[in-house]
């Protein structure tokens, strides 16, 4: 039964055994998860929220207020911070929302 075992040559064995190395390297690698959803959604938050500040500044909390009671939705919510977003970029566009203005109460 051992007869095969030294019929191949000793660099065969070497191949066979890195071949094997390798595969096994690229299926743990494949299978390795890149990131997962909640750190991607945790990413995207922040993102938008870095966004929201540096245009609207002090009118970061009111615009989110705003539009969570207009969405209905919780105010840390991507739905909320995407339509604040949006409204502070219209804001700053029609010049009522910027560094010096302030709201009239």
């Amino acid at each position: 039964m051992a007869d095969w075992f030294a019929w191949f040559p000793a660099w065969a064995w070497v191949a066979a055994a890195l071949g094997v190395l390798a595969v096994a390297v690229w299926v743990v690698r494949v299978r390795r998860p890149r990131e997962s959803s909640v750190v991607t959604l945790v990413r995207r938050r922040r993102e938008l929220m870095a966004q929201l500040q540096q245009l609207a500044g002090e009118e970061t909390a009111e615009l989110m207020r705003h539009e969570s009671r207009r969405l209905r939705a919780g105010p840390n919510t991507i739905a909320v911070l995407e339509a604040a977003l949006d409204r502070a970029e219209r804001l700053t566009a029609s010049g009522e929302l910027g560094p010096n203005k302030t709201r009239k109460a």
